[in-house]
């Protein structure tokens, strides 16, 4: 009997490493800063199973890798799990209090969702598939509204940022009054983030309202912004004007970090027949477990120590924080439009709480587990701390291919082809220069694109 258990525990164990290895993009994103992309697609190709976040990484790196019908299909089918996960998750919900939280669905964070919409508008801009784009733009602001709607706490994360970026959007496809509600919302939502220690909103937005409330006519809306804003140089008939969205460096990732919580001997757990549900004493238990982790114990007063993983994010400050650009003898600087290491923090630290919790309340089944295993022998106790101890793993899955910066740069060129000249600024990069041949500029028209960077 004894070698039978401790065979199932090894064979529980291997099972258990498998399937919980730690969620890592570390040779993509190798490979990203070396520009192969396409050997990153192929790589991420042979691997990938149609879960999230390998969705969001492969729509990522074949968005870089300029195949944008590889990128879409695969941000369209992330959306789709993303928005099916949460009945699916409530199915897991039990195992993930056996083993650990891997086991239950990822949906992806509030940031990642939005950003699906901001990438597959992008693909589309290049596709020159202006009624799509707008249908991504309107997607981005129909799930913000949504969040807010959800969270009276909402502070926008990234948010705010998509709805300057629908604005533009609306702007480049000749959509006046919707780039003008884009915009406000975005003035709105960058208050609420700011306010709450996120980025603030680009001086651009301001400027915008006034140009577009003239040419709106809305005369009550556009006298308020000038008081506010101040009136902006008028842009010149005839020039057209160039967006670039500078994405700098690597976003967060996670990483896994361990936690041990005493359990006492003093402390028990009430007899299951009492009116309570089993449910809520195991909950009531684990609380007063979680409640004691950070008070020292005499050795004696110990009964078990209780092993929990949580996900801890690693950030990599890049090595460039905006762009100046330079073409046909007019010069502009980025503004910083959102910072996705901050808004991942601010993400990973709200939900901090509940994912302890979580894992105290699993530690305290696997603790149950073991006292009921020792009753049956020391073969089945051994087995049960083997499985106790590799089945507990941290979930670092999440889109590690994102940036760590988004930038805007915006400026206004006469019609024509024109080479664009950039140089990289902030940050401890020292000096490094790119520049883009033949960008075409059309009159009265936006030209848009996105420029990455990995140091």
């Amino acid at each position: 009997m004894k070698k039978l258990a401790l065979h199932l525990g090894a064979s529980l164990c291997a099972v258990l490493l498998a399937g919980c290895s730690q969620y890592n993009m570390e040779a993509q994103r190798r490979q990203m800063a070396q520009g192969a992309y396409v050997e990153a697609v192929e790589t991420l190709r042979k691997d990938l199973e149609p879960v999230l976040p390998d969705l969001l990484e492969l729509g990522l790196v074949a968005h870089y890798a300029n195949d944008y019908q590889t990128s879409n299909n695969a941000f369209e089918i992330a959306e789709a799990v993303s928005e099916d996960l949460y009945t699916r998750r409530l199915s897991t919900e039990a195992a993930a209090l056996a083993t650990n939280d891997t086991v239950r669905p990822y949906p992806g964070s509030r940031v990642e969702r939005l950003l699906i919409h901001y990438y597959r508008a992008l693909n589309y801009v290049y596709d020159g598939d202006v009624d799509d784009a707008l249908v991504e733009a309107r997607r981005g602001l129909r799930l913000i509204q949504y969040y807010a709607d959800e969270d009276d706490d909402y502070a926008f994360e990234a948010a705010a940022f998509l709805a300057y970026f629908a604005g533009m959007l609306f702007e480049w496809a000749g959509e006046t009054n919707d780039a003008f509600i884009s915009y406000r919302a975005a003035e709105e939502y960058y208050s609420v983030y700011s306010d709450s220690g996120g980025v603030k909103a680009p001086p651009d937005i301001g400027r915008r309202l006034v140009l577009l409330a003239r040419q709106l006519n809305f005369t009550q809306e556009a006298e308020l912004y000038e008081q506010k804003y101040g009136a902006p140089d008028p842009s010149k008939d005839g020039l057209g004007e160039l967006v670039i969205l500078y994405e700098s460096g690597f976003g967060p990732h996670k990483e896994e970090m361990n936690v041990v919580i005493p359990i006492l001997k003093s402390d028990t757990y009430e007899d299951e027949k009492k009116r309570e549900s089993h449910r809520r004493q195991t909950d009531r238990y684990a609380a007063s477990v979680y409640a004691g982790a950070d008070i020292h114990y005499l050795e004696a007063e110990l009964d078990y120590l209780l092993r929990i993983a949580l996900p801890t994010l690693k950030e990599t400050p890049p090595a460039f924080t905006g762009v100046e650009a330079s073409a046909a003898g007019v010069q502009a600087r980025s503004v910083l439009a959102e910072d996705l290491n901050e808004a991942s923090d601010r993400t990973y630290r709200s939900e901090l709480p509940g994912m302890l919790l979580r894992a105290v309340l699993r530690g305290v089944v696997k603790h149950k587990a073991h006292g009921a295993a020792k009753r049956q022998g020391e073969g089945v106790e051994i087995a049960m701390e083997l499985f106790n101890f590799f089945s507990e793993n941290a979930d670092t899955r999440s889109w590690q291919t994102l940036p760590a910066l988004v930038s805007v740069l915006r400026m206004e060129l006469p019609p024509g082809t024109h080479d664009v000249h950039l140089r990289f600024t902030g940050g401890k990069g020292g000096k490094r220069t790119h520049s883009i041949p033949e960008v075409e500029i059309l009159p009265n028209r936006m030209t848009i694109f996105n420029f990455r960077t990995y140091e």
